[in-house]
């Protein structure tokens, strides 16, 4: 037949995939979207893995796929169309019999050879029954052949309905068609970005196919220096390899290098990477080109007047727009302006150093051109190329201080290692930068030999001024790290060699030297201290007391005022050094926490979080990261598993940057956390860990907090030594004025003895704790738990009844009550007791109470028939049960005066479990009576199940009902908590209790709609294996829920997964027919149909 001798075959089929490949289930579901455009095009530069994922898509899409390979041959037209009707034929086996016919008559004529590509589309409308794939791969080869352009757009203009064209390419295709395609939204592209391994990706890459671990930051670190270029990936495991038969394979010192520079690869691997770049990319462009790529990686960014003014030439905007078109390893970063990859960089500036011979005069123009741009860290790296160190060493101290103030530490540090030691002992200006910089971003260790060193340069010169600025560096570190007994060792050294009359400087130490009081637990003090610096310096230092001070003598208004202003100078003020504790956003935290907003504390400590990360600073990241794991104890919905990461990952970044006693703060966190969720002696270990840091460090203040979280969690748990504990902290908290820290420890002994039995020293704590929160406007204590207060705010409605008690505090007492518990202030029932717990009743699944923290054990309940009479209580809660009601129900056997009787006991028996310290002949919190009549009807401090089930799902539909779609994250995570609090059906250890049917069904019914609306949204924000995963719970729940089959076909369609899509319809239609013996719904009909066309 004619053609056989042209058909190459090999290229009509996918390639095999490498063995050591990757499943990229996010990008064959990227070109499962795009495939259902008509036409789609996948460019990248050379090496990205362009056709392994189309061949990966092929293997697994479900989709029929036409493969067609091109090459330089391919641009004969004959070839072209011998080619794709052999390819067409691996899904219709009888198209393109006429096309082939007229092309063996028209091989030697100038005819239309859209005419032949005309017949094969014909066919191909009549022979393609599923919607098919057509691969077009390596394109870039023919799309310089005008001929073989027309021939590809006849071939999209006229494409049968069922095909769609997918365009493999290193360069953007000159089709005149395509921006018409991209007006009518039948056009989609993947691009570079789409193809590049993100770091995620690469660490599946090397656990799943190198079988070896990387760890986040590696393959961060890894991704920015190969761009996430598959081709770099696997040549840079080769090399781990390669080095490996001289030992273990190391990964993270190969990655311990700035992210810009080359990979310290072995020669050969480097030099095999570059030999590809010079044969299948470089050696392959024109001349003119090939000059252009090599003079122009002189320069780190490119943009064209840059590259005219360096290269001295004038075309260089449409010789960059032109590369860019090519897809020659640029990457934009702005409206033109572009970088190479790395690796292309690298390679082209080893080979234009040898082969340019201007390469020195252009790198000293770019030193000329960037200086008057003023682009410092440009003029720097062109200085070092030149290997002009004495000029590198006198440009850096030009700009290190601008970039101190500015917060790039980092770049400050990354510029001086460069700089060999006698060229820093030259500039000691530029020693001092580097220690500001390492202590800044909590490189204690280097900062400390940076002052020391310069220390000994000003010593030697004679040099006081020297002298002082590297002893106030040492002791500005352990000011930064709250370590006060060092650091007042080297103030005072500093103190004594300024001169008496330089006043200025002595009133700057004497501020310093007055916080170091405070980290010493003296607030008293430090505030006399900074007032003798205005003494001495009263023009220069207006002082006002930092927030800190506030903070630690209870005075929350001027600590918050203080921090607003701040916050308002910082957010005008760019030119800042954010500073660990001192920062506004952590201490803005912590009162959050410490006046109960758990929500603003976990804002401002994310805030806080950011910005470190952003600085680079790990003492910053550390603090931040203890306060919010504060925070997330004291939030609405507390995470203390999230919690517990923040405050061990602070102590990891601790060990790094080996300053131990950071950690005693994030030893407060775990106290209160293991304390409050019942793990005491866990609480104990925690506790005096931190205590040992706290004294050995001098910090009294801290001490007293981990006093105190000993002691609250102490009361919390009974341990016997707690009114011990919290009178230690007592002690302090007084002698430094502390009125915050002595409320805290009053609120907590009127606990302790009240639980005691000890009614009159818990009145008399009350009674002072009441004092001092009408004095300092503590109000908010009660509002929401705090982080030194009780989880369960009941724990306070005891304290409030006893200050009620009381004709002193009686009127406070009330509008705290009515303020923060209005149904208790105004039950007439309730006078001087309450449980002083929250009672917590999981109905969902099998019937769990909880009293507080502690769990109701089953052998309490002594009747069977008692939490069977709760179970009754509950589900008519909203009703009055006469007693005959009641007995009916659960005694249907039994004649009246025993069924009584029996209820009786019964009852007895429930109360004293719920309410096992209710005095006797004290109206029952929870079970009231009216009569003969009885009610679950609690007044306040019950949490049920069932109700905040219900009250998320109404709030989770109504949001989706009336709000924006932009709002619906809130809706998803009202659903979400509904889901969630879904343990099982409800009471279900009754399941024969025909009481309970109703409620139970309806119950089950709400859960199984909340379910379908929360798949959907996360279908919709492509969520997939979520809303799959929440699919298959619910039909775990009942095989009959048509809802959830639906759901899974749109998402395996979504996914790209036909065939799954199908077989969930099979399975829909089985399991229907057990079930329920009907058939799918039309909708889901409609819905198959859709997919299997």
């Amino acid at each position: 037949m004619f053609g056989d001798d042209i058909v190459v075959r090999a290229r009509l089929v996918p390639p095999r995939l490498p063995r050591r490949s990757l499943r990229r289930r996010r990008l064959d579901q990227h070109i499962a979207n795009a495939a259902e455009c008509p036409v789609t095009v996948v460019h990248s530069s050379a090496g990205y893995g362009k056709t392994n994922a189309l061949a990966s898509f092929a293997a697994t899409g479900g989709w029929p796929t036409i493969w067609a390979s091109l090459s330089t041959d391919d641009a004969d037209p004959v070839v072209f169309l011998v080619q794709l009707i052999a390819a067409c034929r691996a899904v219709a086996p009888a198209a393109g019999t006429s096309a082939l016919e007229r092309l063996e008559r028209m091989r030697h004529k100038t005819e239309d050879w859209n005419r032949a590509l005309d017949s094969l589309l014909n066919d191909l409308v009549v022979a393609l029954v599923d919607d098919t794939i057509l691969v077009l791969d390596d394109y870039h080869l023919v799309d310089d052949a005008p001929v073989i352009r027309a021939l590809v757009q006849h071939l999209i203009a006229q494409r049968p309905p069922r095909l769609h064209l997918l365009l493999g390419t290193r360069q953007w295709p000159q089709l005149t068609i395509l921006p018409l395609l991209q007006v009518r939204q039948e056009l989609c592209e993947i691009s570079e970005a789409d193809l590049r391994f993100t770091s995620e990706e690469i660490v599946l890459l090397f656990r799943d196919a190198y079988r070896h671990a990387l760890t986040p930051v590696e393959a961060h670190r890894l991704a920015a220096q190969t761009g996430g270029w598959i081709i770099a990936l696997q040549l840079w495991w080769q090399s781990a390899l390669a080095s490996s038969r001289s030992g273990p394979i190391s990964l993270s010192t190969r990655l311990d290098q700035p992210e810009t520079d080359q990979p310290n690869w072995p020669a050969e691997v480097r030099d095999l990477l570059f030999i590809y770049l010079a044969q299948d990319v470089l050696d392959r462009q024109p001349a003119d080109v090939q000059t252009f790529l090599l003079r122009s990686s002189v320069l780190l960014e490119l943009d064209a007047a840059a590259c005219d003014a360096v290269l001295a030439t004038a075309d260089s905007s449409a010789m960059l727009h032109m590369l860019n078109r090519r897809g020659l390893f640029l990457t934009p970063l702005g409206t033109d302006v572009y970088r190479y990859h790395p690796l292309f960089h690298a390679f082209l500036a080893q080979l234009a150093a040898t082969t340019c011979p201007d390469w020195l005069d252009l790198h000293r123009r770019a030193v000329a051109y960037h200086r008057t741009a003023g682009a410092g860290e440009k003029v720097l790296y062109h200085l070092l190329q030149l290997a002009d160190l004495p000029a590198v060493a006198a440009e850096l101290e030009h700009w290190a201080p601008d970039w101190l103030r500015s917060g790039r530490f980092t770049t400050v540090l990354d510029w001086l290692n460069r700089l060999p030691a006698a060229n820093l002992a030259a500039h000691p200006q530029l020693l001092l930068a580097q220690g500001d910089a390492a202590r800044l971003l909590a490189r204690f260790d280097r900062a400390l030999q940076a002052y020391q060193t310069l220390e000994q340069i000003a010593e030697t010169q004679g040099d006081v001024r020297g002298q002082v600025r590297a002893l106030e560096g040492k002791a500005l570190i352990y000011l930064d790290t709250v370590e006060p007994s060092v650091a007042d060792h080297l103030l005072r050294r500093a103190y004594k060699l300024v001169p008496v009359t330089d006043r200025s400087a002595r009133a700057d130490l004497v501020h310093l030297i007055a916080e170091n009081r405070l980290n010493r637990g003296r607030a008293d003090q430090s505030i006399r201290l900074h007032r003798l610096a205005d003494r001495l310096d009263p023009v220069a230092h207006a002082y006002t007391p930092e927030p800190r001070i506030y903070l630690r003598l209870g005075q929350f208004a001027l600590a918050r005022q203080s921090l607003s202003e701040l916050a308002n100078d910082q957010a005008t003020n760019l030119e800042r050094q954010p500073e660990a504790h001192r920062e506004v956003t952590v201490l803005l935290a912590l009162l959050s926490a410490l006046e109960g907003d758990g929500t603003a504390a976990l804002t401002y400590a994310q805030q806080a979080l950011t910005t470190a990360q952003q600085l680079g600073s790990s003492l910053f990241e550390a603090v931040a990261r203890i306060r919010l794991g504060h925070a997330l104890q004291l939030v609405p919905v507390p995470d203390l598993n999230a919690a517990n990461r923040q405050y061990v990952e602070a102590m990891a970044l601790a060990d790094g940057f080996g300053i131990q006693r950071t950690k005693a703060e994030a030893y407060i966190g775990l106290t209160l956390l293991h304390g409050f969720s019942g793990n005491l002696p866990a609480a104990r270990v925690a506790a005096q860990t931190g205590l040992e840091l706290a004294d050995k460090s001098g910090d009294a203040w801290t001490a007293s907090l981990l006093w105190t979280a000993l002691g609250a969690v102490g009361v919390a748990g009974a341990a016997p030594e707690s009114a011990n504990w919290l009178d230690t902290a007592r002690a302090h908290y007084c002698r430094c004025h502390d009125t915050y820290g002595q409320t805290i420890v009053q609120l907590w002994l009127s606990i302790w003895h009240q639980r005691a039995g000890r009614l009159a020293e818990a009145a008399d704590h009350a009674y002072q704790m009441l004092d001092l929160v009408g004095t300092h406007r503590y109000a908010g204590l009660f509002a929401a738990p705090s982080l030194f207060g009780p989880r369960d705010r009941l724990m306070l409605v005891p304290l409030l009844l006893a200050g009620r008690s009381d004709q002193r505090h009686a009127v406070q007492s009330q509008a705290l009550l009515l303020q923060h518990f209005p149904a208790i202030a105004v039950d007439a029932s309730i006078e001087h007791y309450h449980p002083g717990v929250t009672l917590r009743v999981q109905a969902l699944g099998r019937l769990q109470i909880t009293r507080g923290n502690q769990d109701v054990p089953a052998h309490l309940w002594q009747r069977k028939k008692a939490p069977q009479l709760l179970a009754l209580l509950l589900t008519e809660r909203n009703h009055w049960l006469q007693r005959e009601q009641i007995c009916d129900r659960l005694w249907p056997a039994s004649d009246a005066d025993d069924a009584e009787a029996q209820f009786k006991v019964t009852l007895n028996t429930l109360q004293s479990v719920l309410e096992p310290t209710r005095p006797p002949r004290t109206t029952p919190c929870y079970v009231r009576r009216e009569g003969a009549a009885y009610r679950f009807l609690p007044s306040d401090g019950v949490w049920l199940d069932v109700v905040e089930f219900e009250a998320r799902i109404d709030t989770g539909l109504h949001l989706l009902a009336t709000a924006a779609p932009a709002d619906h994250v809130q809706a998803q995570q009202e659903l979400s908590t509904a889901i969630g609090l879904y343990s099982g059906d409800y009471l279900s250890e009754y399941l024969y209790d025909e009481w309970l049917q109703t409620e139970r069904e309806r119950l089950a019914t709400r859960y199984l709609q909340a379910g379908t609306a929360l798949a959907e949204l996360w279908l919709n924000d492509n969520r997939l294996p979520d809303a799959a995963q929440l699919c298959e719970l619910m039909l775990a729940h009942d095989p009959g829920w048509e809802d959830a089959y639906q759901l899974l076909m749109r998402i395996h369609e979504r996914e790209g997964n036909r065939r799954q899509a199908l077989a969930t319809y099979d399975r829909c239609v089985r399991n229907l027919r057990t079930h329920l013996d009907v058939a799918p719904l039309p909708e889901t009909m409609r819905l198959y149909e859709r997919i299997k066309r």
